[in-house]
């Protein structure tokens, strides 16, 4: 009796365990894992003070003339047009999303985060549903969003809030999400979903298409060998809207995009198409170590051959694979965040293998996977918070993983709190101009990382103080040349010069550009027509000196 008793007793103990554990929603872990990134990714945001350089301030400059389209008198399709010319060599969708958010919301420095911070999220709640729709287990869904999180590739470029990577990936993820909920159950919602975001996709960055032709090619070649023609047709509509409007864009600025395209063109180095496939792909290669961190890429190259697992993310791994070979096969210049959209295969296939290692049971296999994620969320910590923000050198760590290895492909990975002077600039132009009904024109004739034209404009911008930067030199693959007329002199009120110029990312393409500028920097400090208003201090031997014409 007492037996029997005990039994029953165990029974229920056990089951009302199982029923505990049931009574969660089976999404609490990914959702919780989300929960915390973002957070982090907040404080990051709360203890950061650098300012946007280059293409990452260039791109949040756009969302601000977009700002200024949207709310001018001018016609709907007059509006259309001058979005639509705002990049010239960028779709339009990043800018006009980041748009919106000022409209709504004014302009700040938190405002211009909030895009990259709705589609951080959208990036998690993706990667969550097509884990669930490839893999059917919510554990290797939460895995998945971690190792996405986790990944250097990521957060540094959330870092970087005008960077188009970060919407680009989530994009491409709710695509591959749609595609294949649209595979499983092909009805019209689904289809509307995967046209939707295949078109947004390809509008975010014209690259991104690149990774749609493959799974939908895979579908597509899916549903043909079933003999379901109609499937099949409507995959060849969804890839035909997406290049059309693309292609929509590019008509609507194509003498301008070709310009700037053959500009950038110049001076790179013309090889066939088999050297330059093997040099951009060991280029691309070199950067994994870093750029998906040394635990996970171990992971990675271990489950590499995981078939099982393989044929269940086809879609994610021929967007990965397909999109890796167009890059390589394209005479430009590699950069590791150009992959961040072969994301899910690689975040989907290392998820899957570490569940099954855990609930393999075996010692070793537990031990290696809480290994793994020891050294992802070390890699993490130190990355994100060391030695900027927070000023600390865990030095033992930094020898050990090489973690402070430069990587020119990812903007702001160690940045500085610095102010170089931008701050100043901007006041005493504003002090100085406060009276003034027009926007002041400024050449700033340094461009480097810590002062540029982009940079003074958005940190003026931030001020609330609206000021018409532009440059004097005009970079491409070769270096500077010398971009300064007299009718651009003749408009010009301000001048902003460094003394001794500070290393700049490129030399001048020849002797006589570099000449023309100095003539030019001379004729400024000796005229006249400009008198110096103030200098300062920046660091070591560097001083800035401001002009402004009488």
């Amino acid at each position: 009796m007492a037996e029997t008793t005990n039994h029953s007793s165990a029974k229920t103990e056990k089951l009302c365990g199982k029923t505990l554990v049931n009574s969660f929603p089976p999404y609490l872990p990914a959702l919780a894992i989300s929960a915390l990134f973002l957070a982090l990714l907040l404080v990051w945001y709360s203890l950061d003070k650098t300012i946007p350089v280059f293409d990452n301030a260039n791109h949040l400059l756009k969302s601000y003339v977009c700002r200024d389209i949207l709310l001018s008198h001018q016609s709907l399709i007059e509006k259309t047009i001058g979005i639509s010319k705002l990049g010239i060599i960028y779709p339009p969708l990043t800018y006009l999303v980041s748009a919106l958010f000022k409209i709504a919301l004014g302009c700040s420095v938190w405002v211009d985060r909030l895009p990259v911070i709705l589609f951080f999220c959208l990036m998690c709640l993706s990667t969550y549903k097509l884990s669930m729709r490839l893999l059917k287990d919510s554990a290797s869904a939460a895995i998945a969003i971690a190792v996405v999180c986790l990944c250097p590739l990521t957060f540094s470029l959330t870092h970087a809030p005008g960077m188009m990577e970060i919407p680009l990936a989530a994009l491409t993820f709710t695509m591959l999400w749609a595609l294949a909920s649209w595979n499983e159950n092909p009805n019209g919602k689904n289809l509307a979903a995967v046209t939707f975001s295949s078109i947004a996709t390809a509008l975010t960055k014209q690259n991104g298409i690149i990774f749609l032709i493959f799974p939908l090619g895979v579908v597509f070649l899916q549903k043909a060998l079933k003999r379901d023609w109609k499937a099949a047709s409507q995959m060849l509509i969804v890839g035909a809207t997406s290049a059309i409007a693309l292609a929509i864009w590019i008509a609507s600025c194509f003498t301008e995009w070709k310009e700037s395209m053959t500009h950038w063109q110049e001076g790179m180095t013309q090889r066939d198409i088999f050297s330059n496939f093997t040099l951009n792909m060991s280029l691309y290669f070199d950067s994994l170590s870093f750029d998906l961190t040394i635990a996970w890429l171990i992971i990675f190259l271990m489950c590499a051959f995981n078939w099982r697992d393989m044929k269940k993310i086809l879609l994610p791994l021929s967007a990965c694979l397909g999109g890796l070979i167009v890059l390589c096969l394209l005479n430009w210049v590699p950069q590791a965040r150009y992959l961040i959209q072969g994301l899910p295969f690689y975040a989907l296939l290392i998820s899957a293998t570490m569940v099954r290692l855990w609930r393999s049971k075996r010692i070793l296999a537990r031990l290696a996977v809480g290994a793994v994620f020891a050294i992802a969320v070390c890699e993490y910590a130190y990355i994100n918070f060391s030695p900027y923000p927070i000023r600390t050198r865990p030095a033992l760590l930094v020898d050990f993983l090489r973690l402070p290895a430069p990587a020119q492909s990812l903007p702001c990975r160690f940045p500085e709190r610095t102010d170089y002077g931008l701050n100043w600039i901007a006041e005493a132009i504003k002090e100085k101009s406060a009276q003034q009904s027009t926007p002041p024109t400024v050449c700033v004739v340094p461009y480097s990382e810590h002062i540029n034209a982009q940079s003074l404009e958005y940190v003026a911008l931030t001020k609330g103080f609206k000021i018409l930067a532009s440059a004097c030199k005009d970079p491409n693959l070769l270096g500077f040349k010398f971009d300064f007329d007299d009718n651009r002199m003749a408009k010009t009120e301000w001048f902003v010069f460094e003394d001794p110029p500070e290393s700049e990312p490129k030399i001048f393409i020849d002797a006589q550009n570099a000449a023309q500028c100095q003539a030019m920097i001379d004729s400024v400090k000796n005229s006249k027509e400009f008198s110096l208003v103030a200098t300062k201090n920046t660091f070591g031997p560097h001083q800035v000196s401001l002009y402004k014409r009488h």
